[in-house]
């Protein structure tokens, strides 16, 4: 079967496609076009500059409504008036902080607002300019000076607050962005534009903080520990959101800071039954704000969003609309998405797309999403961190994948990757006894894996299987530590010589590796 290929954007196929989503969903937005296109979103913001401007541009503006103000030359002389009614003369940097929207579009696309004031006749709105007339040299020593006495990154926020938002703007015509300036000066250190951190280092933060606070975490608590990080994703992603559907953190960080209970998603539903006056599906709560209730529902039951709320006794307020699918049906939509898209795609993917159905016959028929594209060899479109960071987590997944074929073998009701609340084991067997799997057994030492599982009742028994390195009292009484070279002997008398020979061979890479880099590898 042919493979998807990804989408090729030009003006001409935006405008063809925005019409189409137009004719689909009505007046579109910014949300609505990057949650059916993202691809040919990027594409646009990063070729015209933003969405409005391209609709603006091509005429095609009534079918696009900014969530912000869709700013003219008319409108920008209104507010300026307005704003100078109520509040007499004011400097560009009160502007910014009074209507940081209009600041932008007069810096961004009216070339600043000083320009722009005396062009309409306006001078009188602002102040008279500070007698600062900027250079490089003395740009880069307020930057130093703030930082030593705030002692926090200088930013668009600070130089404001600071009145030296005049800075911000020279430093954004001099040198075309603050971040420009910057960076070719050397003050990476002074900003939140510090390169310390990096995709995978603030994946991993977000785990290890999962863990250690043994559920969701908050943006706010990462921002308050670890601002480097905080202020990276933002800069780099543009808010967490993006980076968590990024890398399939969606469950690991609560961005609408909800804690949902029974009590609360059975409000929520009937609240959206309201609001529609019909059943409500799984992808319609998605698409209007009651996301989160519906995952709860299908987590509940277990994958079914339908036997989640039969649970909560709310089997008369939601429909399920249901499709027999195929490996062929599969293939045709993940390729629809992938055109949609114009890159790699995500899970969270099927549910924006409103295929959480799709998503859950995969896994079950498959055994994971990763699965179904190994096996029509289409892995490079499915953009998982396990593909994305290849290098960090290659040999802890080859372990695992074997190590699921000899689990296999040995028992029966195996569940693979579960949830269990807000844990999600590597194995579960009989629902009682969890297997969490190593490379090392020297890992369960520092990891917080121990932890976290037995604190659950559901957990009555914990298998640390593991690579290689020796057993330890690990003072647990629900714990046993499990070397897989104890299972050799049955998988021999199986006739899976070829696993166990497999098993060795990963071993051999993992300490060659080591030799080589001359140090550790834990993943």
């Amino acid at each position: 079967m042919e493979k998807p290929k990804l989408v090729k954007w030009n003006e001409e196929k935006c405008i063809k496609h925005l019409k189409k989503l137009y004719e689909d969903y009505g007046i579109l937005n910014a949300t609505t076009i990057h949650k059916y296109a993202g691809g040919m979103a990027k594409y646009i913001e990063a070729n015209y500059g933003n969405l409005s401007a391209f609709c603006d541009d091509n005429e095609i503006v009534y079918l696009f409504k900014s969530g912000k103000n869709n700013w003219t030359e008319e409108k920008a002389i209104r507010v300026l008036k307005e704003i100078y009614e109520e509040k007499g003369a004011y400097s560009t940097s009160e502007l910014q902080t009074v209507n940081s929207g209009l600041e932008r579009f007069l810096r961004t696309r009216k070339d600043g607002v000083r320009d722009f004031c005396e062009k309409n006749k306006l001078s009188y709105v602002l102040k008279s300019p500070k007698k600062n007339r900027w250079t490089t040299e003395k740009a880069i020593n307020i930057v130093k000076k703030l930082h030593k006495q705030y002692k926090e990154p200088v930013g668009m926020k600070l130089l404001s607050r600071t009145n030296y938002g005049g800075l911000y703007q020279w430093a954004s015509k001099e040198y075309g962005s603050y971040k420009a300036f910057i960076l070719n000066n050397g003050l990476a250190e002074y900003t939140s534009y510090q390169n310390n951190w990096n995709d995978v280092k603030c994946f991993r933060l977000i785990k290890d903080q999962f863990i250690a606070k043994a559920g969701k975490i908050h943006p706010e608590s990462i921002k308050k520990s670890f601002k480097g990080a905080y202020n990276y994703i933002y800069n780099e992603h543009g808010g967490f959101e993006n980076f968590l559907n990024s890398y399939d953190l969606q469950d690991y960080v609560d961005v609408n800071n909800t804690i949902y209970t029974d009590e609360i998603v059975k409000r929520k539903i009937k609240e959206a039954y309201t609001l529609l006056g019909d059943k409500v599906y799984r992808t319609w709560l998605s698409e209007n704000g009651f996301g989160g209730a519906g995952t709860y529902l299908t987590r509940l039951g277990e994958g079914s969003f339908i036997e989640g709320a039969r649970k909560l006794g709310l089997e008369d307020y939601v429909i399920s609309i249901y499709t027999d699918w195929t490996d062929e049906l599969v293939l045709e939509k993940v390729k629809e998405m992938l055109e949609d898209k114009g890159e790699p795609i995500i899970s969270k993917d099927f549910e924006t797309n409103g295929l959480t159905g799709m998503r859950d016959w995969i896994v079950k028929k498959h055994g994971g999403l990763k699965e179904f594209f190994l096996k029509y060899g289409i892995e490079s479109q499915y953009a998982n961190m396990k593909y994305v960071g290849k290098e960090l987590w290659s040999y802890g997944l080859q372990f695992e994948e074997l190590a699921k074929e000899a689990i296999e073998l040995f028992f029966e009701n195996v569940a693979y990757n579960k949830w269990v609340g807000n844990v999600r084991p590597d194995f579960i067997l009989n629902e009682g006894i969890w297997i969490d799997t190593k490379l090392s057994s020297f890992a369960y030492f520092t990891d917080e894996t121990v932890k976290k599982y037995t604190v659950k009742e559901e957990c009555k028994e914990l298998w640390l299987l593991y690579l290689r390195g020796h057993k330890f009292n690990h003072g647990n009484p629900q714990v046993k530590l499990i070397s897989i070279k104890e299972w050799y002997e049955d998988l021999i008398r199986m006739g899976r010589r070829d696993l166990v020979d497999k098993f060795d061979g990963l071993r051999e890479k993992v300490y060659e590796k080591e030799r080589i880099d001359g140090k550790r590898v834990h993943k």
